[in-house]
């Protein structure tokens, strides 16, 4: 009878969760969230964490074709804006807090930091007060 010496692996608990809100009409809002849970083996985290994200991105797809994202409420433009320069290259920096379209995005980062709005990537800080916004790459 042959041994063989099994091999050791480590399995990390791997929870990935998406959601967003969307527009049912003129007042009420609807949120929905989606949680994905793996065991992966340490290995393979990096990519089982980016296919549960492509996973829950397709299951929410259909939930923002049926309304109006809290994204298509904000207009940009009505933020300042000042040019400044990054590792990433130039973007533009804003620090407008008496702004209601300001207070709107802040919102809205509150939770995923980041996101596409009126095709400009928009970002906040670490600070939760300074946002960070360039040109959406397509």
């Amino acid at each position: 009878m042959e041994q063989t010496e099994a091999k050791r692996f480590f399995m990390t608990k791997l929870k990935v969760t998406r959601g967003g809100s969307i527009q049912k009409d003129d007042s009420t809002w609807e949120k929905r969230e989606y949680t994905l849970e793996l065991n992966v083996k340490d290995a393979n985290i990096n990519n089982a964490k980016q296919f549960a994200e492509a996973y829950l991105s397709i299951w929410l797809r259909p939930f923002f074709k049926t309304g109006k994202t809290e994204a298509d409420n904000i207009n940009l433009e009505d933020i300042s804006w000042h040019p400044s320069n990054g590792k990433g290259g130039p973007f533009e920096r804003s620090i407008d807090r008496e702004n209601p379209e300001f207070q709107k995005v802040v919102r809205l980062l509150q939770e995923c930091k980041r996101a596409t709005i009126q095709e400009s990537y928009v970002w906040l800080f670490k600070d939760n007060k300074t946002l960070g916004r360039k040109p959406a790459r397509r």
